[in-house]
């Protein structure tokens, strides 16, 4: 059956979001882009998603004989995508996808959801278009014998993971008839198979699913197909779901988190029609159900214990209550400032720390979900003067450990003026001429890693002037100079005498 359409009560975008089979915001209520009402969106004008960590606009070769199909005639939906074979063909046009839009986002009680569109290039003919989601990583490889595209699965329950889910349209008649279903992995005796489970999230009240199928034209500001601005009849199809509710129709208990989501058509509606376009597929961190500790953190290291902001989530069955919330340590050294709070800080003292959130309810669900807080060394930051003494108006050299990857920006302020400049060629040595009238400096450099962490360090420049460097002993010192002293009276005649110049502090010394 097909889910109502109507407005999926989220933000962003402002407004909510309309599942209307249209592209555009219409009034107060938003959609995929803004126009000229109140109505907010979540893509530019031309296409780009306005928060690509939550949004995202997929492209495919359409009509193109470089287009990455499958090619085996025995490829079903329900096979394990390691088996799946491809090549490089052009897919039929009924089935023929160039762009995929997909944005998560919540709603006021901290429920996530899914918005999901796909187009084709024709509308004549049955064809179908699923959006599979997967807890396991499945990735892009290559055969090493047939060097043709093949998909790797990291799913050891047939390819997939228990409670894996495809979100499918299907277009029957043209699209005159569209359905939408749900798919469940689950066992199946000693296998696995995908199962109807669309009862359990549609015709609840209010409406966790909407749905919409475009009914004539629509405007497509960015482009489509080689430059229409328009989409005809039944060319595409879009669908809101309320995740939470969908996982939680699975078991009232179930927290899962999703890696990767994978679109794809086949020639009908039929689970045993033959499979034909395939996108690439997308990489995502998705927690769903009673817990979620959060996306994974990394961070540059702030001393003995890096601080990190914790943001974890519980969201429950219908009917059901939060009874208690615990962060707790699983490994690495970390210290957790209130592990009761949903929203706190841990303090993490290891190169990693991996963090538990667990969630008990009124009704007896236990729930957990992991998050790993990396901390990031910052680099050695350290200044060496290599020359013997800093003159004005004559070149001096300095030196930081120069490491593999590292970037380096140097910069001098004379005399405490607070305008430091530029200097050095991003490397680990520095040569610069002093300026001819300064009388102090600070030479300053940032020392950037390959974690794009940071360092600071500063060397204090004192300048002797060129007329008080005196080349006695090391003429090199002072080039171009050698300066006469007359020795006060009572230093006794045929005295041995020797002059040296203190490094970096600018006097000189008498040793008799």
């Amino acid at each position: 059956m097909l889910p109502p359409s109507g407005t999926a009560p989220v933000s962003p975008p402002a407004g909510g979001f309309g599942i209307d089979g249209n592209l555009l915001a219409d009034g107060s209520i938003g959609d995929w882009l803004a126009s000229t009402g109140t109505g907010g969106g979540v893509l530019s004008s031309t296409g780009a998603p306005l928060n690509p960590a939550t949004t995202f606009h997929l492209i495919d070769p359409y009509n193109s004989s470089a287009d990455v199909i499958f090619t085996g005639t025995g490829d079903k939906f329900n096979d394990n995508p390691s088996t799946w074979n491809f090549g490089f063909q052009t897919a039929p046009d009924k089935n023929d996808i160039e762009n995929a839009l997909i944005h998560f986002t919540t709603d006021n009680t901290g429920n996530t959801w899914v918005i999901v569109s796909g187009d084709r290039l024709s509308n004549n003919g049955d064809s179908y278009i699923d959006f599979e989601f997967f807890q396991k990583a499945v990735t892009s490889t290559v055969d090493p014998v047939t060097l043709k595209p093949k998909l790797s699965s990291s799913g050891t329950q047939g390819g997939r993971t228990v409670n894996d889910f495809t979100l499918s349209f299907s277009f029957v008649g043209g699209g005159t008839n569209p359905e939408f279903t749900v798919w469940q992995w689950k066992s199946s005796g000693t296998s696995y198979d995908y199962f109807d489970a669309t009862s359990g999230i549609i015709g609840k009240t209010p409406a966790q699913v909407y749905g919409a199928v475009n009914g004539g034209d629509v405007s497509v500001p960015y482009g489509v197909f080689g430059g229409a601005t328009t989409y005809k009849k039944n060319q595409f199809a879009e669908v809101a779901v309320n995740l939470t509710a969908l996982v939680s129709s699975f078991d009232p208990c179930l927290s899962l988190g999703i890696e990767t989501l994978l679109i794809k058509t086949k020639v009908s509606q039929s689970p045993s029609s033959q499979l034909k376009d395939v996108m690439s597929p997308q990489q995502v961190s998705l927690s769903l159900g009673i817990a979620n500790a959060g996306p994974d953190q990394t961070v540059c290291a702030t001393g003995t214990g890096t601080s990190f902001a914790l943001s974890g989530s519980a969201t429950t069955s219908p009917g059901d209550s939060i009874l208690s919330t615990t962060w707790s340590v699983l490994s690495g050294t970390a210290t957790i400032a209130n592990a009761s709070n949903l929203l706190t800080t841990a303090s993490v003292s290891s190169p990693s720390a991996t963090l538990r959130l667990t969630v008990k309810t009124t009704k007896g669900c236990t729930a957990t979900d992991d998050v790993v807080l990396k901390v990031n060394p910052k680099p050695s930051c350290d200044i060496t003067l290599l020359s013997p003494i800093a003159i004005a108006g004559q070149p001096v050299s300095f030196q930081a450990p120069a490491v593999s990857g590292n970037s380096y920006a140097w910069s001098v302020e004379y005399d405490m003026s607070g305008n430091p400049m530029a200097v050095g060629d991003g490397t680990a040595n520095l040569t610069f001429i002093i300026d001819s009238a300064a009388k102090s400096g600070v030479v300053r450099l940032v020392v950037t890693n390959a974690n794009s962490c940071t360092s600071t360090c500063s060397f204090n420049l004192e300048i002797t002037s060129l007329e008080l460097c005196i080349a006695v002993q090391n003429p090199a010192t002072c080039p171009n100079e050698v300066q006469t002293v007359s020795l006060a009276p009572e230093v006794p005649a045929g005295t041995e005498i020797t002059w040296s110049i203190s490094p970096n502090i600018g006097t000189l010394s008498l040793v008799v």
